[in-house]
Formats: C-alpha cells, sequence, structure tokens
C-alpha cells in the first residue's frame, strides 16, 4: 500500500523528496564547506553555535506564518520564493566580495592541486579506512537515522490523536496546524535560548561535552516518549483529564522531543561535526 501511495502521489513525493534532498545536501554542505573554508578552529569555536542564531530566527517566522489562519497556501508559496531569491542574490554577493577580497577570507594561501576523483567504491573505501572520517560518518548517520525514525513514530501517532478527535467531533486540520505550527515556532524559540544562554558555556568547556549535548538529549527523550506511548492506558488514569485521549500526552512528549532534538543539532550537533572537518586536508 505505501508504495502504490508513492506512485499514486508521485509529484507530491518528489517535491518533498526534493525539499528534503536540497536542504541537507545542497544549503547544507554548500553552506558549512563555505565556512570550513574561511575559519580556523579557534574561530569556530567562537561564531559556529552563533550562526544558528539565523536559524532559529528563520525556524520561529516559519512557525508563525504556519499558526496564521488569514494566510493562503499560495501566499506562503510567495513568500517561500521571495526568500529562496533573497538567498541567491546574498550568495551572490558573498561569492563577488570573496573574489575581490580573497585576503579577508583566506586562513592561509593554498596552493592549487589537481583534484582527485574517486569513484563511489574508491569513496567509501577511502572513508572506512580512516578512522576519523569513519567515526565521523557514524555521528551523522546516527543522528539523521533517530531524527527520521522518531519523527515517523511521533507523525503516527499525531495522525492517530487527529483521527480520534474528528471521531470525537472536532476539527482535525485545526489540529493538525496547530501541532506543526507549535514545533516550528518553538524549535526556532529553543534555538535562540542555546544559543544566547547555553552554546558558549557548553562549548568553551569542551568539544566532547558539546558533542555529547544532542545526544543526551534524544536518548532521554526517547526513553520518556516511549514510555508515554506503551502505558498510555495506566497513564490516562494518574494524568489529569482532558477532551483528547491519553495518547494525547505522547503527542505532547513527541513534540518536546523534536523540539529539543532539532534545537540541539542546529546549535550543539552541526557545530561540533563540522568544526571535526577543519583540521582535515583537502
Amino acid at each position: 500500500n505505501g508504495y502504490w501511495a508513492v506512485i499514486q502521489y508521485w509529484h507530491f513525493v518528489l517535491f518533498y523528496f526534493n525539499a528534503e534532498a536540497w536542504g541537507a545536501l545542497m544549503l547544507a554542505v554548500a553552506f558549512w564547506s563555505f565556512a570550513n573554508e574561511i575559519t580556523s578552529s579557534k574561530q569556530a569555536q567562537r561564531f559556529y553555535g552563533f550562526l544558528s542564531l539565523g536559524a532559529a530566527i528563520g525556524t520561529t517566522c516559519a512557525g508563525i506564518l504556519y499558526k496564521c489562519q488569514k494566510i493562503t497556501v499560495l501566499q506562503n508559496l510567495g513568500i517561500i520564493c521571495l526568500v529562496t531569491i533573497i538567498m541567491f542574490i546574498t550568495y551572490n554577493l558573498m561569492a563577488t566580495d570573496i573574489k575581490k577580497h580573497p585576503e579577508f577570507y583566506q586562513i592561509a594561501p593554498k596552493t592549487k592541486k589537481t583534484k582527485i576523483k574517486l569513484s563511489m567504491l574508491e569513496s567509501f573505501k577511502f572513508l572506512f579506512t580512516s578512522k576519523y572520517l569513519a567515526l565521523l560518518s557514524m555521528i551523522v548517520l546516527g543522528y539523521n537515522g533517530f531524527i527520521s525514525l522518531f519523527e515517523s513514530m511521533w507523525k503516527g501517532t499525531v495522525q492517530e490523536v487527529a483521527n480520534s478527535i474528528v471521531n470525537m467531533g472536532g476539527d482535525k486540520v485545526a489540529f493538525l496546524k496547530s501541532i506543526y505550527g507549535n514545533q516550528s515556532l518553538f524549535c526556532g524559540i529553543v534555538q535562540l535560548f542555546f544559543v544566547l544562554f547555553i552554546s558558549s558555556w557548553v562549548s568553551n568547556k569542551s568539544w566532547k561535552l558539546a558533542a555529547l549535548f544532542t545526544p543526551a538529549i534524544c536518548l532521554c527523550g526517547a526513553s520518556i516518549y516511549t514510555v508515554f506511548v506503551n502505558f498510555q492506558n495506566h497513564l490516562g488514569a494518574i494524568l489529569p483529564a482532558i477532551n483528547y485521549p491519553p495518547l494525547y500526552y505522547g503527542v505532547i512528549v513527541g513534540l518536546v522531543v523534536v523540539i529539543l532534538a532539532k534545537s540541539a543539532k542546529y546549535v550543539f550537533f552541526d557545530s561540533t561535526k563540522e568544526r571535526a572537518y577543519i583540521p582535515l586536508d583537502e
């Protein structure tokens, strides 16, 4: 059934596939490659957490727009297109400035080398013969595996509660808008809090502490969520009565876990991972 749905709604599938891939592969890789190229390890410790401030503001604005009832899908798409155009203009201005004033960006002059082209098999072989790169790959695969699996389970729980709300005569669309709008809004707010009050202190302590911050939140949050989902009937008798089914508490806990995990990812995970790439040669 799942595979047939992919074929049936191929245009939506391609749209979301492209959106996810573009964000993960193009924007993130292009941005961090540029940041690593012009930043030393010492500067990275100071600034990489702070760079998350822009992401936090963007996420907060997206949450506010999503929760705004008056904005139509077409207007939302127009805002997305406008922001994308601004991004392209900004990148082009930066690229022009780097070409004009390379001395302001380059940490040390680099000799031009012939680029080595590796096949897919050779790339994987090279990756796993280096312990350093293999460990970095495990970190990246670990986080992405966690967030994909956890979000899939949590969104399944959200849909289950939304269907229960329909049976109780509630508004499913308003419920979903509220949940996903709050996810984006509070994700931005928590990121701002991490950047302004925690990031600097944690990063200055040690790289290891900053690197462990995200997996610790993921582990604790997923454990609590599992308890709420698996023991919902027992918890329903203990927790205050509400107009929603007991599983609703699981949705709220899952929402908190996703917000904390993604916020920690943008502020701590990305900055520590990228700092680990800086010492590597071409």
